[in-house]
């Protein structure tokens, strides 16, 4: 395991680079509890909350860039959800 001070923020988290199956392995116990999030795009760290927070309602998920639109657009159409959370992508123009 990484030596990394806690808490984190779930930007913070998001923004690690890690894989899907780093985040599983994690075992993070407060994704169940999540109801609403906002994090910068990460499609990992995205796939991840949106396959495994069971009680979520919604997600907002901020673009640092263009380019970021597309790729999350696909994240979205690919995933299996666990919820029926809102899905609100937003860029900054």
């Amino acid at each position: 395991m990484l030596p990394i001070d806690l808490p984190l923020t779930l930007t913070q988290l998001a923004s690690s680079g890690f894989g899907t199956e780093y985040w599983k392995l994690q075992n993070l116990a407060f994704l169940h509890q999540l109801k609403e999030v906002t994090i910068q795009y990460s499609d990992e760290f995205s796939t991840y909350i949106l396959e495994n927070a069971q009680n979520l309602k919604k997600i907002v998920i901020f673009l640092g860039c263009e380019d970021e639109q597309s790729k999350a657009a696909e994240m979205v159409s690919r995933i299996k959800m666990i919820s029926t959370a809102t899905i609100i992508i937003w860029r900054n123009e």
